[in-house]
């Protein structure tokens, strides 16, 4: 038998996903952590699921995010785009966590320096040391059968913000269209657009408003960013229809909700009817 080795980061950027994560054997909280300008650190908790034991390599990571909100590694920020790596630390840069173990990493602030006014971002990545293994076998019956054997070593990061000054961003949201690839598959696509030197995060909920008033839900996703520096970003809503709401009669409300104890409405739409 004949093996052929190929190795795969299997990278997970934490941006869309709720509160706490799990990936593997891995779980993360928060899956973010916002620093204000007075804030010195902040905790981010690890504990192993699994039934052995596991060892995750930590390092900073850069990113930005492109219009369809998918990330790009970068060496030198774009214009408008501070990186947070520069004044923050982490420690400790390996865990390793026995079965049903858990650990803090702290993230702490090492500059004292004054700084521009403006969102620092940069991603803390966990990395396994041990590869997850999966071996898939060729088309061929022969005895001389060539394997491919994949080591994918699992990456998980999340964002880490420091927000300096009294920063604000504002959102409209605008350009909507349906999209149905089926007669069960419908979705609410349109954009995001942001400005100011503060990202969004929020919640999307898309409600039925029938002509007695009666409020149903039809769609929701939680934990949506726009990261700064970009203005502009395109997201779909999948759409469900429950027995009893007719969705092309009376109204559709979409709204952008912050994740805060305020529950800020970011923005909001009345959705053209199908």
């Amino acid at each position: 038998m004949k093996y052929a080795g190929f190795w795969i980061v299997l990278l997970l950027l934490l941006t869309d996903l709720n509160q706490s994560f799990a990936q593997g054997d891995l779980m993360i909280y928060p899956r973010r952590l916002v620093f204000g300008s007075s804030q010195r650190s902040m905790d981010v908790t690890l504990a192993n699921s699994g039934t052995d034991s596991s060892t995750y390599a930590l390092s900073w990571k850069n990113y930005r995010m492109t219009s369809s909100g998918q990330f790009t590694e970068i060496t030198e920020p774009d214009s408008g785009q501070y990186l947070a790596d520069e004044i923050l630390r982490f420690f400790p840069r390996e865990v390793t966590l026995a079965p049903g173990e858990s650990q803090k990493v702290k993230v702490q602030r090492i500059s004292n320096r004054q700084l521009p006014e403006g969102e620092y971002r940069s991603h803390l990545e966990f990395r396994s040391a041990k590869p997850m293994d999966a071996t898939t076998p060729s088309a061929s019956e022969e005895q001389d059968q060539i394997q491919t054997q994949l080591n994918m070593h699992l990456a998980i990061t999340i964002p880490v913000i420091m927000e300096i000054g009294s920063i604000t961003a504002q959102v409209e949201l605008k350009n909507v269209t349906w999209i149905a690839s089926d007669s069960k598959s419908l979705q609410l696509r349109f954009d995001i657009h942001r400005s100011g030197k503060k990202s969004s995060y929020g919640d999307f909920t898309l409600t039925h408003r029938s002509a007695d008033g009666k409020m149903t839900q039809v769609g929701l996703v939680k934990g949506v960013a726009v990261y700064a520096p970009i203005k502009k970003r395109s997201y779909s809503v999948p759409v469900t229809i429950p027995a009893g709401v007719t969705i092309n009669e009376g109204e559709l409300i979409l709204e952008y909700i912050s994740q805060t104890k305020r529950k800020e409405i970011l923005a909001s739409l009345v959705v053209p009817l199908k």
